[in-house]
């Protein structure tokens, strides 16, 4: 399986130049500049790596990455920013669930080795999810047996 990409930008030309650095990896890749498609795909039970262009600074662009960040609290999020805007972009990754940041002009070895540590960090916090279940039923199971054994022991014979 294939680690998943979505990029939403309403930018055509990062469009095409994502496209192109993704091509040379082994990503899923989905684009889109609508926030209701957006929504979706998050909603989907699939797991995404969320590109998402920050170069507009808008209130509008601002709130609705704030509400992707409230919403979907562990999913992961690569900026896309203006270089010269790096400082505020900084704090907002302490501020909120961002993975990492990408300074435009986009540049084809940076953007591989976020999405590559991203999709790395990803997979790992996906196997201490399962090891946590796991380990929640085994204890469950344990706990069970020690109750089928004390109702043995208090029963009389």
């Amino acid at each position: 399986m294939s680690d998943k990409i979505l990029l939403y930008t309403k930018n055509e030309k990062i469009v095409e130049q994502v496209t192109a650095y993704i091509s040379d990896l082994t990503y899923t890749f989905n684009s889109t500049d609508n926030m209701d498609n957006l929504t979706a795909y998050l909603k989907s039970d699939e797991s995404w790596i969320l590109v998402y262009d920050f170069m507009d600074t808008t209130k509008e662009n601002q709130k609705n990455l704030a509400n992707i960040l409230s919403d979907y609290p562990f999913q992961l999020v690569i900026l896309l920013i203006d270089r010269d805007e790096g400082d505020e972009f900084i704090q907002m990754m302490e501020n909120y669930n961002v993975y990492d940041i990408v300074a435009y002009p986009i540049y084809k070895f940076k953007f591989h080795f976020a999405i590559t540590k991203a999709a790395t960090y990803g997979r790992v916090m996906s196997k201490i999810s399962d090891f946590k279940s796991n380990e929640k039923q085994v204890f469950e199971s344990m706990i069970k047996v020690f109750d089928w054994r004390k109702e043995l022991d208090t029963r009389k014979v």
